[in-house]
């Protein structure tokens, strides 16, 4: 213990200070406050969940087959990938039905994709493209969830070079199994991506509107959505 206040004092007092193993020893030594730490602790987690989710975000694209009477000829937004052999959960209203055909963004590759089936109420839709032995999401529940947890909103730029996006965020009010999240900067390109904690496990679908509202279908949601019939 004495050495922890000897050390640094001798190494600037003649005649020590002359002796180099004494004097160098400071010098290859860096002192992390607690504070410190837990920020790098925090910043190593949030890229770590980030890293492990990221093989199943995918980008979604619906364009319609036709230019005469299309409002909108392409809609662009984000999913995630529950099964391994390629099905996938993205928001039903950025996958509208009728003259349109749909797409999967993965790893720069766009293949097609088909609609299996959808919930308006909800606003979840699920689609099928063809591959195999994919990453999937791992989902956790929202009963573990703590006010002012942080949050990270995970999305993929599917207009484009497909390209990853990230929010951080953080639960800003709990109501039973709703929450309520506060995002930096909510973009509509994120709308459909999942909403993980540190352990990257979803607990929740962001719905960004337009004006960069977000709307949370909460996992339990999203679970029984995938159970139905």
């Amino acid at each position: 213990m004495a050495s922890g206040f000897l050390m640094p004092y001798l190494a600037h007092t003649a005649p020590f200070d002359k002796i180099s193993w004494l004097n160098g020893g400071n010098g290859g030594t860096t002192i992390i406050n607690k504070t410190e730490e837990k920020i790098i602790k925090e910043d190593k987690a949030i890229e770590d969940a980030i890293s492990r989710i990221s093989p199943a975000v995918v980008g979604i694209v619906a364009k319609n087959k036709g230019f005469s009477k299309a409002k909108n000829l392409a809609y662009y937004s984000t999913g995630f990938i529950v099964t391994s052999d390629g099905l996938v959960v993205g928001q039903d209203s950025a996958v509208p039905a009728g003259n349109y055909e749909y797409s999967i963004l993965r790893d720069e590759a766009s293949i097609e994709a088909e609609v299996i089936k959808r919930d308006a109420k909800s606003d979840l839709v699920l689609l099928k493209f063809k591959q195999d032995n994919l990453s999937v999401v791992s989902f956790g529940d929202t009963n573990g969830l703590l006010l002012g947890e942080k949050i990270i909103l995970v999305g993929v730029d599917a207009e484009g070079p497909a390209s990853r996006l990230i929010d951080l965020g953080f639960i800003k009010r709990l109501s039973g199994k709703d929450f309520f999240a506060s995002f930096e900067k909510e973009g509509k390109k994120l709308s459909g991506g999942p909403i993980i904690n540190l352990e990257s496990e979803v607990v929740a679908m962001a719905l960004v509107s337009d004006a960069g509202n977000v709307r949370i279908i909460t996992v339990e949601d999203i679970e029984k959505f995938l159970n139905q019939q």
